[in-house]
């Protein structure tokens, strides 16, 4: 299981930071996960990416349901487009309470001092902090929304009944010292 999670961990990094994510597998990875070291029994060059099909590597939920593996961490609301393509499909988010797994990541906006509209770019934020904005997160995407008076997305737990992690995301912004703390939090 934990080499599962780091592999999911290591291609979420490399899917989402890097143009080609074999280049980036190639440059970080290979060295000890090639087919003659294998550190951990790993072999990644095996691995295929095809990045005409990226929805062949958007099968997590596919693989749970199919018994193929146990769990797999993903974005809550990613379980609801699932469902909503696959009813009855034998998928559940589990909330954890504590662990470096009790994550609650808010997606933020901000306005970089060197914007070319400012004034359009605090409109903009205005409207994503609005009712309207906020109930299409909840509804449209099974988002929380981050401005009180807008209901959750049915079926969500509150968000303060959910642990926190005491991870401090802020320390996550190197791939090596990422690995480390998940490493050191037992993740991985």
């Amino acid at each position: 299981m934990k080499r599962l999670l780091s592999i999911v961990t290591l291609f979420a990094v490399a899917l989402a930071t890097a143009a080609e994510p074999r280049a980036f597998l190639e440059k970080h990875c290979f060295e000890c996960h090639d087919s003659e070291t294998k550190k951990g029994g790993l072999d990644l060059t095996t691995l295929r990416y095809d990045a005409a099909k990226p929805d062949k590597w958007v099968l997590l939920h596919d693989a749970v349901a199919a018994g193929e593996i146990d769990a797999g961490l993903v974005n809550h609301y990613y379980l609801y487009q699932y469902l909503a393509e696959n009813p009855g499909a034998p998928v559940a988010n589990k909330f954890l309470n504590s662990g470096a797994g009790a994550l609650v990541n808010v997606a933020g906006v901000g306005i970089l001092t060197s914007a070319a509209n400012p004034t359009g770019a605090s409109s903009f934020v205005d409207y994503l902090l609005s009712p309207t904005a906020q109930e299409y997160f909840a509804t449209e995407t099974s988002e929380y929304p981050v401005v009180p008076g807008t209901p959750a997305p049915e079926g969500l737990p509150p968000l303060n009944s959910i642990g926190v992690s005491g991870l401090d995301l802020n320390r996550l912004e190197d791939l090596a010292g990422t690995l480390e703390l998940l490493q050191a939090k037992g993740v991985v």
